[in-house]
């Protein structure tokens, strides 16, 4: 069974209720990156019905393993020494400095996704964009008052979806308007990721960045 094969099954598998054949099962059981695609696909799915679940420590591990080998810029090769709060501040600095850059580059134009990419992306493109629009809303929304009680959450989820991002990205490299819109995304997933829970300068920073990229408004203008 190829890959395109497969991954068209597991896409049924979750959203159309269709059995695994027993090939299928087999490929998942011995083949790690086929394993990796349905886990990736079952956490879309879950996240879809509001029941993402961290699936643990050596799943994400094997993530971020991935992510760093295809992120642009150097700060993820620091950011799994984040329990240092020297290497914390330096990461965190090196994402604002990226995140400024980002701010004043040529906007994205909008784009028709239906048009451009597969089933399979769309999938994965679609529950991405939908979580990230909530995400960025909530963070806009950020205040003194609320902060330190809701940005912590919103963190971990910019991790998640940082993944996602991409994971998505790098395979659509060849699709110019989709891999410069989920670049935008990234850099203000990375920005968020490595907030403090009480960094109300740096968050404001944030904050008017996806104000002026109008990154929620390209993200519900999508044709998704």
């Amino acid at each position: 069974m190829d890959k395109e094969t497969y991954q068209q099954q597991i896409i049924e598998h979750f959203y159309d209720n269709m059995p695994l054949s027993k090939e299928l099962s087999q490929l998942i059981a011995s083949d790690p990156e086929c394993k990796q695609y349905f886990h990736e696909i079952k956490q879309l799915r879950a996240t879809e019905m509001n029941e993402l679940e961290d699936p643990g420590e050596a799943y994400w591990s094997s993530y971020y393993d991935r992510l760093e080998d295809r992120m642009e810029t150097p700060f993820h090769k620091i950011i799994s020494f984040l329990n240092e709060p020297i290497v914390k501040y330096a990461a965190a600095a090196l994402v604002l400095i990226s995140f400024g850059y980002f701010m004043g580059k040529k906007d994205t134009e909008l784009i028709n996704t239906k048009h451009y990419i597969s089933r399979t992306e769309y999938v994965i493109f679609y529950y991405l964009i939908k979580q990230s629009r909530t995400l960025l809303t909530n963070v806009v929304s950020l205040d003194e008052l609320n902060t330190r009680y809701f940005l912590d959450q919103n963190i971990e989820t910019s991790k998640k979806l940082m993944v996602f991002t991409s994971d998505l990205r790098s395979e659509l490299q060849d699709k110019k308007s989709i891999y410069q819109l989920l670049g935008e995304l990234e850099r203000v997933l990375q920005a968020i990721s490595v907030l403090d829970e009480d960094d109300i300068t740096n968050l404001k920073i944030i904050q008017n960045g996806i104000e002026k990229k109008s990154l929620i408004t390209k993200l519900e203008s999508l044709d998704v």
